[in-house]
């Protein structure tokens, strides 16, 4: 269900300043990212870095006086807020023994003896044609970021290696997303490049990838004869940032962290040391994960099935029902006409004659007789039980 969430400007101004952005922001059920951008609509200054270093320090550092709103400027802001659902973490994560690394992983300023897989992909990327990346690592960042990526994937699969994981540069089938249909001709996906590691007997996939931004391409000048109505399509273009992720591939959904990248008070390789310490929660993670989806496979065939039967149940009660009423009809058709051959033997006693009517009416009679025990269900029932009575006789 959502809420109506209602942010007063000086209400705002008076929190931020008396606790930080990110436990305000829990407070009103958002991100901090998200509060930062109503404080900014509002005009609401925030705490400057290291504010909260010198609160905690015992100092009183100057606020950041709350400017006054100019005119057609609003005081408040209203929205609807709508929950997000997060999966939980599956239960027994706690049980997990952290992967043991020897001391704390350091990337090397220069790249020496690098590990096989990173000389493989370091030749192969450096190549400047037939680029055949098969078996290389899963590495995806722009030419200045190559040396770094390089150097970060060397200090942890060497880190890996030395805690006894076994790390591989593969390819594997893709998974089709949607089923084909008759008239639809689906080809299928083609193989995927992965770098994964096996911690705990399960496949953990991870990637190093490079944020992009997207930048507007200048327009150029239109022509000198273009009408009013010409129109220039916009064009963007992708410029690397050099803000690096490491990021786990196959752990969508599992309620725990899958991304470690580079931020103002952290480096990616300032991460290594705990994503690789990390990786047996995530193979706990993953079986868990595994072993509940079976669970809930397991359940929902086993509830199908009793649909399954519950239907067959009701399909033969109303099979057996409409064959009950149909018996019934035939029942009271037979004695129908048993009433009006009875009628019609009275008759024929008063009249005891031999008219083409009392002829007639006795043919009919004979008829209505055998038609009479042809249609009674209950008349064959009963001529098998009188041969079953014969035959133990």
């Amino acid at each position: 269900m959502s809420k109506l969430v209602v942010l007063e400007r000086t209400k705002l101004y008076e929190e931020v300043w008396a606790e930080p952005v990110r436990t305000v922001a829990k407070r009103y059920g958002i991100s901090d990212t998200t509060l930062r951008k109503h404080c900014k609509d509002l005009n609401v200054p925030l705490p400057p870095r290291g504010y909260w270093v010198k609160i905690a320090a015992g100092k009183h550092p100057r606020r950041a006086a709350l400017t006054k709103l100019k005119k057609g400027e609003s005081d408040r802001k209203v929205y609807r807020s709508y929950p997000v659902y997060r999966r939980p973490q599956p239960e027994g994560l706690e049980a997990a023994v952290p992967v043991p690394v020897d001391g704390e992983i350091v990337v090397p300023d220069v790249l020496e003896e690098p590990h096989r897989l990173v000389a493989r992909t370091a030749r192969r990327l450096s190549a400047k044609r037939h680029k055949d990346l098969s078996g290389c690592l899963n590495i995806d960042v722009s030419e200045g970021s190559r040396d770094r990526a390089l150097r970060i994937m060397d200090a942890l699969l060497k880190a890996m290696d030395r805690a006894g994981l076994k790390v591989e540069a593969t390819t594997i089938e893709a998974k089709v997303e949607w089923p084909s249909y008759g008239w639809q001709r689906q080809e299928p996906p083609p193989p995927r490049q992965v770098t994964r590691v096996c911690c705990d007997e399960e496949w953990i996939e991870f990637s190093l990838s490079e944020r992009m931004k997207r930048v507007e391409d200048p327009k150029p000048d239109p022509p000198k004869n273009a009408s009013s109505y010409y129109y220039q399509r916009t064009t963007y273009s992708h410029l690397p940032t050099g803000e690096l992720s490491l990021r786990l591939e196959n752990i969508d959904y599992l309620g725990i962290r899958r991304v470690w990248s580079d931020a103002t008070r952290q480096r990616v390789e300032g991460c290594l040391t705990t994503f690789v310490a990390n990786l047996s929660k995530v193979a706990l993670a993953i079986r868990l994960d595994r072993e509940e989806r079976a669970r809930e496979a397991a359940a929902a065939a086993e509830a199908a099935l009793c649909r399954e039967q519950e239907e067959h149940r009701r399909y033969l009660d109303q099979k057996r029902l409409d064959q009950l009423r149909r018996d019934v009809e035939q029942r009271r058709a037979a004695e129908g006409i048993r009433a009006y051959i009875a009628a019609a033997d009275r008759l024929l006693r008063c009249h005891d004659n031999a008219s083409p009517e009392a002829i007639k009416l006795r043919w009919q009679i004979k008829w209505a007789a055998a038609y009479a025990n042809r249609i009674d269900p209950l008349a064959a029932v009963s001529q098998r039980l009188k041969q079953c009575e014969e035959a133990e006789e």
